[in-house]
């Protein structure tokens, strides 16, 4: 399966067709004259024109090794014809033609192929190296091998040089100037498919004519036959680039080169375009990558029985993945010439073949752990079916239709509030509030409530974080106990998969502390388990001490506030029967048998040990205090922000507070307007955000019709703003977003006339809020130790405890204090915003990972963290922006799909990799899409590829299909469909208009 045919400067000494070159001597005699032994003339060639072919052919069976050796050659003999730019374009087609004819064996076979032979020899270039002359020359001796082959033999090798020169000659005839590369990565693929695909679909059915063991799963082999061939072709394209270039040659895909930056393939070679050229090496390993995934997937199918065959496929296998590990750890990109892995490598490789390739789990094992350094693979071709999709509108009648859409869904204060609804842990806490305070929706509504948590279940039984993410059990009990909550009886077949799933992972008992207070509210979990976690006379500690909670909780201070209420009052609603069915649905054992003190789970054993002694002996006018304290807080929080809370999670638990401390209050009724099912689709509490990313993408259309959209959303935005003296703070990026809208509605002239009157508070707060390292958390600034992480007891996420700087955060707040300089430069703040300003960018630039990218903290994490990154650079003054600009689009163009979109999903916020969703989504591409605008790519093909996408994709209304994304939150899920989408076609239209 060695065969790789790669085009190579003719005058060279030395055959290219390896998966790699490496540093050993030349194997084999050198005689003179060719032997009249057919079969001792193919063992001379052999070695003079693949030494790594020559390595692995004896591994295999009699007579398979010569069998093979023999159409190795043949296609060689096609290879140099084709290869032979010193031949006109014409005749080498006729060339080609007439090999293949030869090659069917016709009566005067003898008499032509030695007519043929002198004819191809007498053309070829001085300069072509001897040994390919020779193996040109001796046709006749390669014909009289195969003539004498076994009829089945002789079909396989006639259709593979029948296919490999009929693509060769159309190639030659299509692409006759070599220099600028082929059209794209599919045209690149298609080619590896004549020159090496072919040769791998012979290979296999020679394999099957040989074994009965291996024509037994010729139905698994065959699909991934021309995959093993590409995989090996591919290595040595991305080898060889430097020498092809100095040949005059290029094999890379043009629009690959484009996409990175690239205008021609000879600026591979400046040393100023390093970033793009290994945007480009990234981009082509990817691929070569996905190759090999389906080439591992074809050797599993071997039978291990076969242990030659597998040798045979093993060796060039494991050179290609070294080849591909050395080029990648090349910091240079393409290197000054082809990349050669060492004699000891090559050694290596064969030791291993020979001890592991009848040990699959062993040699899959090795494969998987040598090749992850790579660059992730490309996604495997989009299930996108063009027929299942009207006709793509122009990027102006789209983006009409959206605005026009936009228009339609705007709420009558002016805002666009987002569907929240596709969040099991959304819905189900929802549910639980509701169901908790005696405000159940209508019967319309719970009955979409319903239907969406069964959406959201998984084909195991249980739920995830998102839709699609893998089942966890907080998420999978907490909807379960929704549907049951709304009438679902115990026994509907759903729900006995859903309760089968959790009990059999632990159920309710490995709940973390923030999940279990809503069980114990409905009495399905004793408050004792939770004693030792929230206590509230933490908020009586000095402010000064690092561990006061106003000082280290990430999420806003009320969350720990009403967490540390609701457990010191025990808050318990009244018990029915559905409430007493549910405690004995939710444990492996009966509820009355739980021992609660010894199934708490935290993280921190030093805080849980303070808690039980202080627990064990509370003091009664400490707890009185500490509560009033606490619902103090909560009050003062809900008043300053007009009950708008921060997220779905402390506007419940505020609700559940507030029907406990004073039912039937102003509080509760104003919470119970606010979680209120406003449509039957979705939950759609929070605004301020959503309706300031709305706005800038409105802003950027610039379109007319939009204006009269605008007009009443200022007022809004001013009336939603939290007031300057609210202590616990809105969230920093929220706040940095909104300015941002507020900045952009100034420039259109549609700004309320009070809109700045709290503009020095937002600049104030954001300049406050910045943390030491440059960046900006998601609430208020790191003031305590990192040790304090250790106190940990909510069990949410990781380093949940200080509120450090996130890339979303310092995003939002970099690009707000730069637009506010911008359009108030006589501002007091000059000096203040610039530094804070500097520190941002130099945050981003030192948090972006090694592969370009940027890890969010929510949704999508990794697409939309690397854009905000890109964004939160955009207009920076600081040379190496422009390299982490680049970068970043390397990153994003890596995981570009077929079908010219992305898409990205996570199981939890503990992935650390980009992991492909199942197909492209509008808003995981509009992010990819505002990346690459902002990094100066508006006119790279991936961009056109991504803007027909979303043109394609886009419904009649201006809507795009309801793709969710999955993530640990919807926090930063688009407001609509269509927010992102619009965003990104109007970026893409106004940067073309600009350059």
């Amino acid at each position: 399966m060695a065969l790789k045919l790669v085009r190579r400067k003719p005058s060279s000494n030395r055959s290219n067709a390896d998966v790699t070159d490496h540093d050993t001597t030349d194997l084999g005699p050198q005689s003179e004259p060719p032997p009249h032994d057919s079969v001792a003339f193919c063992r001379e060639m052999l070695p003079l024109t693949s030494r790594t072919f020559a390595l692995n052919v004896p591994m295999l069976p009699a007579p398979l090794g010569d069998i093979v050796a023999m159409a190795y050659l043949l296609c060689r003999v096609a290879d140099t014809v084709e290869d032979e730019a010193a031949i006109p374009a014409a005749v080498r087609v006729d060339l080609l033609t007439e090999l293949s004819s030869l090659v069917a064996l016709p009566e005067d076979w003898q008499g032509g192929s030695a007519t043929w032979a002198e004819r191809a020899c007498r053309l070829l270039d001085d300069g072509t190296a001897t040994d390919q002359v020779r193996l040109v020359a001796g046709l006749p001796v390669l014909l009289d091998d195969l003539a004498g082959r076994p009829r089945a033999v002789r079909k396989l090798v006639q259709a593979c040089v029948r296919d490999m020169t009929s693509g060769m000659a159309e190639t030659v005839l299509r692409r006759p100037d070599r220099s600028c590369g082929l059209e794209d990565l599919d045209e690149v693929l298609g080619y590896c498919d004549i020159v090496a695909g072919t040769v791998g679909t012979m290979l296999t059915g020679l394999f099957a004519w040989h074994s009965g063991a291996v024509a037994a799963v010729l139905p698994e082999l065959e699909p991934r036959a021309a995959a093993f061939g590409r995989v090996l072709q591919l290595t040595n394209i991305v080898k060889d680039v430097r020498v092809d270039l100095d040949s005059g040659l290029c094999w890379l895909p043009r629009s690959v080169l484009a996409d990175c930056g690239i205008d021609s393939p000879d600026q591979l070679r400046d040393p100023a375009l390093a970033t793009q050229a290994r945007g480009v090496l990234r981009r082509m390993i990817a691929a070569t990558h996905r190759e090999l995934l389906e080439a591992l997937a074809y050797l599993e199918s071997l039978p291990t029985s076969e242990v030659g065959i597998r040798r045979f496929c093993v060796a060039p296998l494991l050179m290609a993945v070294l080849t591909l590990r050395k080029l990648w750890a090349d910091k240079d990109g393409f290197g000054a010439s082809s990349v050669k892995i060492s004699r000891r490598a090559v050694h290596a490789a064969l030791v291993t073949t020979s001890v592991c390739a009848a040990r699959p789990v062993v040699l899959g094992t090795l494969v998987n752990v040598l090749r992850r350094p790579l660059p992730r693979p490309l996604p495997p071709h989009s299930a996108f079916e063009s027929s299942a999709v009207t006709e793509g509108r122009s990027i102006d009648e789209a983006i009409a239709a959206t605005v026009t859409l936009l228009a339609k869904t705007q709420a009558p204060s002016g805002s666009w509030p987002a569907d929240y609804g596709s969040m099991p842990v959304s819905l189900a806490l929802h549910v639980i509030t509701c169901y908790a305070v005696g405000a159940m929706p209508d019967d319309t509504a719970c009955a979409h409530l319903e239907q969406q948590l069964r959406a959201c279940q998984n084909p195991d039984g249980g739920w995830g974080h998102g839709v699609g993410s893998s089942s966890v059990v907080p998420v999978s009990v907490l909807c379960y106990a929704a549907l049951r909550l709304l009438g679902v009886a115990a026994n509907e077949p759903r729900l006995r998969r859903g309760r089968a799933w959790f009990l059999r992972h632990g159920g309710a008992l490995v709940m973390p502390p923030w999940g279990n207070i809503f069980l114990a509210v409905l009495g399905a979990c004793d408050w004792k388990r939770l004693s030792c976690s929230f206590i509230p006379e933490m908020w009586l500690l000095p402010r000064w001490l690092p561990m006061h909670p106003d000082r280290m909780w990430r999420c806003p201070r009320p969350v720990l506030a009403s967490m540390s209420w609701l457990c010191a009052r025990r808050a318990v609603i009244e018990d029915n029967a559905v409430l007493r069915e549910l405690r004995e649905e939710l444990y492996t054992t009966p509820y009355q048998d739980v021992d609660w003190g010894s199934t708490g789970r935290s993280r921190s054993w030093v805080l849980k040990a303070v808690c039980a002694t202080y627990e064990a002996h509370p003091s009664r006018t400490l707890r009185e205090r500490a509560m009033a304290t606490a619902l103090d807080l909560i009050e003062h929080e809900n008043r300053s922000s007009n009950h708008v809370g921060h997220d779905l999670i402390p506007t419940a638990l505020d609700t559940l507070v507030w029907h406990f401390a004073r039912p039937g209050g102003e509080e509760i009724t104003a919470h119970i307007k606010r979680l209120g099912w406003d449509e039957p689709n979705g939950i759609k509490p929070f605004e301020s955000r959503d309706t300031s990313f709305t706005v800038q993408a409105l802003v950027e259309s610039r379109h007319p019709g939009a204006r009269q959209t605008l007009l009443d959303t200022s007022g809004f935005l001013v009336c939603d703003q939290h007031r300057p003296e609210h202590r616990s703070r809105g969230n920093t990026d929220e706040t940095a977003e909104a300015l941002k809208a507020i900045l952009v509605l100034d420039v259109q002239g549609i700004a309320a006339e009070n809109t700045f009157q709290h503009s020095p508070g937002i600049i104030d707060l954001l300049l406050s809020t910045q943390n030491p390292d440059g960046g900006w958390p998601r609430c208020v600034s790191a003031e305590g130790p990192a040790w304090l992480e250790k106190l940990d007891s909510s069990n949410v996420l990781d380093n949940f405890v200080l509120d450090s700087s996130t890339v979303e955060a310092t995003s939002s707040c970099t690009t707000a204090l730069r637009s506010y300089r911008a359009r108030h430069p006589e501002c007091r703040y000059l000096g203040a915003l610039g530094r804070a300003i500097a520190q941002g960018e130099e945050y981003l630039l030192r948090t972006q990972r090694a592969d370009g990218s940027w890890a969010g903290l929510w949704s999508a994490y990794f697409t939309y963290g690397t854009w905000l990154g890109v964004r939160g650079l955009f207009e920076s003054r600081d040379p190496r922006a422009t390299t982490a600009a680049d970068r970043a689009c390397e990153f994003l163009l890596a995981h570009q799909r077929a079908d010219g979109g992305w898409g990205e999903t996570i199981d939890d916020s503990g992935h650390h990799h980009y992991i492909h969703a199942a197909t492209s989504q509008a808003a995981v591409t509009s992010w990819a899409l505002l990346a690459l605008v902002n990094a100066g790519r508006a006119t790279s093909p991936a961009v056109r590829n991504a803007t027909a996408f979303l043109l394609r994709t886009q419904q009649p209304d201006g809507d795009w299909p309801d793709q969710r994304i999955p993530g640990a939150m919807p926090r930063y899920a688009a407001p609509h469909n269509s927010v992102f989408p619009l965003w990104a076609l109007s970026a893409v239209v106004n940067a073309r208009e600009s350059s």
